[in-house]
């Protein structure tokens, strides 16, 4: 009735959709792909307040002003 080939063709379908390896590095990935879209949307959320904390502590740290030695550095 069917050929060799054709029931071959068949195992090897039914072996293909039941094969769970590699299963769990995709399940990581979109794991971790959704972490990061969810971090990416948070930061585009409090991306304007977390400048202005920033500008703040900009603000209030003191002025450094640091002056390099010409002639590079010394033996």
């Amino acid at each position: 009735m069917w050929g060799w080939n054709a029931q071959w063709r068949i195992l090897e379908m039914y072996q293909f959709f039941y094969d769970e390896r590699g299963t769990a590095a995709i399940e990581y990935s979109l794991f971790i792909s959704f972490i990061g879209l969810v971090m990416a949307g948070a930061l585009h959320i409090l991306g304007g307040n977390l400048m202005e904390v920033f500008t703040n502590i900009n603000d209030g740290l003191p002025s450094i002003l640091i002056l390099e030695e010409s002639g590079g550095p010394q033996k």
